[in-house]
Protein backbone atom coordinates (compact mmCIF):
# COMPACT_ATOMS: atom_id res chain seq x y z
CA UNK A 1 0.00 0.00 0.00
CA UNK A 2 1.04 3.38 -0.96
CA UNK A 3 1.75 6.24 1.94
CA UNK A 4 -1.00 8.17 0.41
CA UNK A 5 -3.22 5.27 0.94
CA UNK A 6 -2.39 4.53 3.93
CA UNK A 7 -2.30 7.80 5.07
CA UNK A 8 -6.11 8.38 3.36
CA UNK A 9 -7.44 4.97 5.55
CA UNK A 10 -6.27 6.56 8.85
CA UNK A 11 -8.07 10.01 7.69
CA UNK A 12 -10.99 8.20 6.84
CA UNK A 13 -10.56 6.34 10.85
CA UNK A 14 -10.01 9.83 12.39
CA UNK A 15 -13.57 11.18 10.21
CA UNK A 16 -15.39 8.11 11.12
CA UNK A 17 -14.25 8.15 15.09
CA UNK A 18 -15.51 11.94 14.74
CA UNK A 19 -18.82 10.88 13.98
CA UNK A 20 -19.23 8.15 16.13
CA UNK A 21 -17.95 10.11 19.58
CA UNK A 22 -20.87 13.02 18.05
CA UNK A 23 -23.22 10.46 18.01
CA UNK A 24 -22.33 9.55 21.67
CA UNK A 25 -22.68 13.51 22.59
CA UNK A 26 -25.98 13.44 20.74
CA UNK A 27 -27.15 10.38 23.04
CA UNK A 28 -26.31 11.53 26.34
CA UNK A 29 -27.34 15.16 25.57
CA UNK A 30 -30.57 13.49 24.76
CA UNK A 31 -30.94 11.31 28.27
CA UNK A 32 -30.02 14.48 29.83
CA UNK A 33 -32.14 17.49 28.45
CA UNK A 34 -34.65 15.51 26.58
CA UNK A 35 -36.17 19.20 25.41
CA UNK A 36 -33.35 19.47 23.62
CA UNK A 37 -34.33 16.28 21.48
CA UNK A 38 -37.64 17.47 20.81
CA UNK A 39 -36.30 21.03 19.80
CA UNK A 40 -34.03 19.15 17.34
CA UNK A 41 -36.81 16.68 15.96
CA UNK A 42 -38.91 19.98 15.20
CA UNK A 43 -36.25 22.13 13.35
CA UNK A 44 -35.53 19.29 11.00
CA UNK A 45 -39.07 18.47 10.58
CA UNK A 46 -39.31 22.58 9.21
CA UNK A 47 -35.94 21.83 7.85
CA UNK A 48 -37.44 19.37 5.52
CA UNK A 49 -40.92 21.65 4.79
CA UNK A 50 -38.66 24.75 4.27
CA UNK A 51 -36.77 22.59 1.30
CA UNK A 52 -39.87 20.98 -0.16
CA UNK A 53 -41.25 25.03 -0.88
CA UNK A 54 -38.20 26.15 -1.39
CA UNK A 55 -38.40 26.07 -5.67
CA UNK A 56 -41.36 28.05 -6.25
CA UNK A 57 -43.02 28.93 -2.41
CA UNK A 58 -44.39 31.78 -1.67
CA UNK A 59 -41.70 34.19 -0.09
CA UNK A 60 -43.37 35.53 2.50
CA UNK A 61 -44.12 32.14 3.54
CA UNK A 62 -40.08 31.04 3.40
CA UNK A 63 -39.43 34.47 5.22
CA UNK A 64 -41.54 33.34 8.22
CA UNK A 65 -39.91 29.73 8.50
CA UNK A 66 -36.40 31.04 8.58
CA UNK A 67 -37.15 32.96 11.13
CA UNK A 68 -39.14 29.81 12.65
CA UNK A 69 -35.68 27.90 12.19
CA UNK A 70 -33.40 30.36 13.43
CA UNK A 71 -35.61 30.66 17.03
CA UNK A 72 -35.51 27.74 17.42
CA UNK A 73 -31.90 27.28 16.94
CA UNK A 74 -30.83 29.60 19.32
CA UNK A 75 -33.25 28.17 22.02
CA UNK A 76 -31.25 24.92 21.39
CA UNK A 77 -28.20 26.82 21.81
CA UNK A 78 -29.31 28.43 25.31
CA UNK A 79 -30.56 24.85 26.43
CA UNK A 80 -27.22 23.23 25.79
CA UNK A 81 -24.94 25.75 27.46
CA UNK A 82 -27.79 26.33 30.45
CA UNK A 83 -27.19 22.39 31.16
CA UNK A 84 -23.86 22.95 31.62
CA UNK A 85 -22.09 21.45 28.10
CA UNK A 86 -20.04 23.86 26.03
CA UNK A 87 -21.60 25.87 22.89
CA UNK A 88 -19.67 23.32 20.44
CA UNK A 89 -20.82 20.40 22.52
CA UNK A 90 -22.34 19.00 19.37
CA UNK A 91 -20.65 19.76 16.43
CA UNK A 92 -17.74 17.37 14.71
CA UNK A 93 -14.66 17.79 16.63
CA UNK A 94 -11.32 17.18 13.50
CA UNK A 95 -7.62 16.23 14.23
CA UNK A 96 -7.17 18.74 11.29
CA UNK A 97 -9.31 21.55 11.66
CA UNK A 98 -8.10 23.49 8.26
CA UNK A 99 -9.22 20.42 6.32
CA UNK A 100 -11.57 18.62 8.68
CA UNK A 101 -9.82 14.83 8.23
CA UNK A 102 -10.16 15.11 4.28
CA UNK A 103 -6.58 15.39 3.66
CA UNK A 104 -7.38 18.18 1.23
CA UNK A 105 -6.86 22.36 1.99
CA UNK A 106 -7.46 24.94 -1.03
CA UNK A 107 -7.43 22.28 -3.42
CA UNK A 108 -3.77 21.01 -2.27
CA UNK A 109 -2.34 18.25 0.25
CA UNK A 110 -2.92 19.39 3.75
CA UNK A 111 -0.25 19.59 6.11
CA UNK A 112 -1.72 16.88 8.25
CA UNK A 113 -1.69 14.49 5.56
CA UNK A 114 2.07 15.28 4.57
CA UNK A 115 2.77 14.40 8.57
CA UNK A 116 0.83 11.38 8.53
CA UNK A 117 2.46 10.27 5.49
CA UNK A 118 6.33 11.07 6.87
CA UNK A 119 5.33 9.45 10.22
CA UNK A 120 4.48 6.29 8.01
CA UNK A 121 7.85 6.26 6.10
CA UNK A 122 9.77 6.63 9.54
CA UNK A 123 7.79 3.65 10.74
CA UNK A 124 8.41 1.62 7.94
CA UNK A 125 12.70 3.25 8.26
CA UNK A 126 12.47 1.23 11.66
CA UNK A 127 13.66 4.77 12.94
CA UNK A 128 11.33 4.43 15.81
CA UNK A 129 12.44 1.50 17.24
CA UNK A 130 16.26 2.71 16.78
CA UNK A 131 15.06 5.73 18.76
CA UNK A 132 14.66 3.63 21.75
CA UNK A 133 17.71 2.30 22.08
CA UNK A 134 19.86 5.21 20.38
CA UNK A 135 19.18 8.49 21.70
CA UNK A 136 20.90 11.20 23.81
CA UNK A 137 20.08 9.61 27.00
CA UNK A 138 21.60 6.52 26.66
CA UNK A 139 25.32 7.48 24.72
CA UNK A 140 27.61 6.12 26.61
CA UNK A 141 31.07 8.42 26.07
CA UNK A 142 33.24 5.63 28.17
CA UNK A 143 33.42 3.20 25.54
CA UNK A 144 35.74 5.76 23.27
CA UNK A 145 39.29 5.36 23.83
CA UNK A 146 40.77 7.64 25.69
CA UNK A 147 44.79 7.26 24.25
CA UNK A 148 45.29 10.20 22.35
CA UNK A 149 45.46 10.21 18.23
CA UNK A 150 48.73 12.17 17.43
CA UNK A 151 47.71 12.70 13.86
CA UNK A 152 44.53 14.32 15.37
CA UNK A 153 45.84 16.09 18.22
CA UNK A 154 43.24 14.15 20.76
CA UNK A 155 41.92 11.17 21.81
CA UNK A 156 38.69 9.25 20.56
CA UNK A 157 36.86 10.09 23.65
CA UNK A 158 37.23 13.80 23.65
CA UNK A 159 36.67 14.26 20.15
CA UNK A 160 33.24 12.67 21.20
CA UNK A 161 32.09 14.49 23.56
CA UNK A 162 32.84 17.44 21.63
CA UNK A 163 30.87 15.87 18.67
CA UNK A 164 28.26 14.40 20.65
CA UNK A 165 27.18 18.02 22.48
CA UNK A 166 27.50 20.00 19.63
CA UNK A 167 24.55 17.81 17.96
CA UNK A 168 22.86 17.92 21.19
CA UNK A 169 22.70 21.33 21.11
CA UNK A 170 22.31 21.30 17.00
CA UNK A 171 19.27 19.16 17.68
CA UNK A 172 17.48 20.45 20.98
CA UNK A 173 17.83 24.22 19.56
CA UNK A 174 17.10 22.79 15.58
CA UNK A 175 15.21 25.80 13.66
CA UNK A 176 13.80 24.75 10.06
CA UNK A 177 16.47 25.55 7.18
CA UNK A 178 19.72 24.59 10.08
CA UNK A 179 23.05 24.56 8.02
CA UNK A 180 23.23 20.25 6.88
CA UNK A 181 25.65 18.64 7.96
CA UNK A 182 28.31 15.75 6.98
CA UNK A 183 29.03 13.17 9.49
CA UNK A 184 32.41 11.08 8.13
CA UNK A 185 35.03 8.41 9.40
CA UNK A 186 35.96 5.26 9.82
CA UNK A 187 33.12 2.27 10.43
CA UNK A 188 32.23 1.95 13.80
CA UNK A 189 32.57 5.20 15.56
CA UNK A 190 29.02 6.09 16.27
CA UNK A 191 27.93 8.26 13.21
CA UNK A 192 24.44 6.22 13.02
CA UNK A 193 24.30 6.08 16.53
CA UNK A 194 24.38 10.07 17.01
CA UNK A 195 22.08 10.19 12.98
CA UNK A 196 19.06 8.36 15.72
CA UNK A 197 19.94 10.90 18.61
CA UNK A 198 19.73 13.71 16.34
CA UNK A 199 16.63 12.72 14.61
CA UNK A 200 14.88 11.98 18.26
CA UNK A 201 15.41 15.00 19.32
CA UNK A 202 14.57 16.90 16.27
CA UNK A 203 11.57 15.08 16.16
CA UNK A 204 10.31 15.34 19.27
CA UNK A 205 10.31 19.35 18.41
CA UNK A 206 7.69 19.00 15.87
CA UNK A 207 9.77 18.48 12.86
CA UNK A 208 9.34 15.98 10.04
CA UNK A 209 12.42 13.49 9.96
CA UNK A 210 12.95 11.09 7.23
CA UNK A 211 16.20 8.65 7.90
CA UNK A 212 17.06 6.34 5.22
CA UNK A 213 20.30 4.68 4.51
CA UNK A 214 21.90 5.76 0.90
CA UNK A 215 20.62 2.35 -0.53
CA UNK A 216 17.19 2.53 0.94
CA UNK A 217 17.12 6.17 -0.61
CA UNK A 218 18.41 5.51 -4.13
CA UNK A 219 15.84 2.06 -4.13
CA UNK A 220 13.18 4.48 -3.50
CA UNK A 221 13.85 7.24 -5.93
CA UNK A 222 14.60 4.50 -8.69
CA UNK A 223 11.28 3.03 -8.47
CA UNK A 224 9.30 6.49 -8.18
CA UNK A 225 11.28 7.67 -11.42
CA UNK A 226 11.46 4.45 -13.40
CA UNK A 227 8.64 2.72 -11.34
CA UNK A 228 7.23 -0.62 -14.27
CA UNK A 229 4.33 0.89 -16.05
CA UNK A 230 1.38 -1.59 -14.23
CA UNK A 231 2.19 0.24 -10.70
CA UNK A 232 0.78 3.34 -10.04
CA UNK A 233 2.94 6.91 -9.42
CA UNK A 234 3.76 7.29 -6.40
CA UNK A 235 4.78 11.31 -6.59
CA UNK A 236 3.94 12.25 -2.50
CA UNK A 237 6.45 9.60 -1.54
CA UNK A 238 9.25 12.05 -3.64
CA UNK A 239 7.75 14.97 -2.12
CA UNK A 240 8.25 13.78 1.24
CA UNK A 241 11.50 12.61 0.39
CA UNK A 242 12.62 16.22 -1.48
CA UNK A 243 10.30 18.61 1.27
CA UNK A 244 10.67 17.31 4.44
CA UNK A 245 12.29 19.27 6.82
CA UNK A 246 15.57 17.11 7.64
CA UNK A 247 16.70 14.47 5.48
CA UNK A 248 19.17 12.03 7.16
CA UNK A 249 20.96 9.44 4.77
CA UNK A 250 23.40 7.14 6.47
CA UNK A 251 25.91 4.81 4.85
CA UNK A 252 26.43 7.15 1.81
CA UNK A 253 28.41 5.31 -0.72
CA UNK A 254 27.36 2.08 0.06
CA UNK A 255 25.08 2.33 -2.28
CA UNK A 256 25.76 1.36 -6.16
CA UNK A 257 27.51 3.91 -7.84
CA UNK A 258 25.78 3.36 -10.92
CA UNK A 259 25.53 6.87 -13.63
CA UNK A 260 21.61 6.65 -12.60
CA UNK A 261 22.00 6.70 -8.97
CA UNK A 262 24.58 9.82 -9.09
CA UNK A 263 22.34 11.79 -11.29
CA UNK A 264 18.84 10.58 -8.61
CA UNK A 265 21.42 11.95 -5.73
CA UNK A 266 22.39 14.98 -7.39
CA UNK A 267 19.40 16.42 -8.48
CA UNK A 268 17.99 15.21 -4.80
CA UNK A 269 20.85 16.90 -3.07
CA UNK A 270 20.76 19.95 -5.64
CA UNK A 271 16.95 20.56 -4.83
CA UNK A 272 17.15 20.37 -0.76
CA UNK A 273 20.22 23.34 -1.50
CA UNK A 274 18.38 25.26 -3.49
CA UNK A 275 15.57 25.41 -1.55
CA UNK A 276 17.48 25.75 1.90
CA UNK A 277 15.98 21.84 3.30
CA UNK A 278 18.45 20.55 6.14
CA UNK A 279 20.35 16.92 5.18
CA UNK A 280 22.32 14.86 7.06
CA UNK A 281 24.71 13.01 5.73
CA UNK A 282 26.61 9.95 7.29
CA UNK A 283 29.64 8.41 5.48
CA UNK A 284 32.76 6.47 5.88
CA UNK A 285 34.36 8.08 2.75
CA UNK A 286 36.60 10.84 3.77
CA UNK A 287 36.33 14.18 2.19
CA UNK A 288 39.66 13.99 -0.41
CA UNK A 289 37.94 10.92 -1.70
CA UNK A 290 34.29 12.20 -2.40
CA UNK A 291 35.15 12.93 -5.70
CA UNK A 292 36.69 9.65 -6.87
CA UNK A 293 33.55 8.09 -5.48
CA UNK A 294 30.91 10.57 -6.83
CA UNK A 295 31.56 13.34 -9.58
CA UNK A 296 32.55 16.96 -9.05
CA UNK A 297 28.88 18.40 -9.27
CA UNK A 298 28.00 15.90 -5.97
CA UNK A 299 31.41 16.20 -3.92
CA UNK A 300 31.34 20.13 -4.85
CA UNK A 301 27.67 20.42 -3.12
CA UNK A 302 28.95 18.61 0.18
CA UNK A 303 31.84 20.22 0.35
CA UNK A 304 30.29 23.57 -0.53
CA UNK A 305 27.03 23.72 1.86
CA UNK A 306 27.84 21.08 4.37
CA UNK A 307 29.56 21.59 7.67
CA UNK A 308 31.89 18.29 8.16
CA UNK A 309 32.38 16.68 11.18
CA UNK A 310 35.13 14.10 11.38
CA UNK A 311 34.72 10.60 13.33
CA UNK A 312 37.85 9.11 14.04
CA UNK A 313 38.99 6.10 16.76
CA UNK A 314 38.64 2.35 16.84
CA UNK A 315 35.73 0.48 15.67
CA UNK A 316 33.48 0.24 18.85
CA UNK A 317 31.41 -1.92 17.49
CA UNK A 318 34.15 -4.58 16.72
CA UNK A 319 35.95 -4.20 20.47
CA UNK A 320 32.54 -4.52 22.02
CA UNK A 321 32.16 -7.90 19.40
CA UNK A 322 35.71 -9.39 21.09
CA UNK A 323 34.97 -8.62 24.32
CA UNK A 324 31.39 -10.64 24.00
CA UNK A 325 29.29 -7.26 24.51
Amino acid sequence: MSYAKEANRILEDYRNQSKKELDMRFEEVFRNVPEYQDLLQHRNELGYEYLKKSIGGDKEELKNLEDEIKSIEEKMHKMLILSGYPSDYLELKYHCDKCEDTGVYNGKMCSCKKTIMVNIARDKSSLNEQMKQQNFDRFDINVFDTKKDSSQGMSQRENMEAISENLKYYSKNYTKNAKSLLLYGQVGTGKTYLLSCMAKEIIENGYSVIYLSAMQLLKQLFSIRYQNFNEKPQPEVEDIIYNCDVLMIDDLGTENSTETNISLLFDLLNYRIQNQKTTIISTNIDLDDLTTQYDQRISSRIKGEFIPIQFFGRDIREERFKNGL
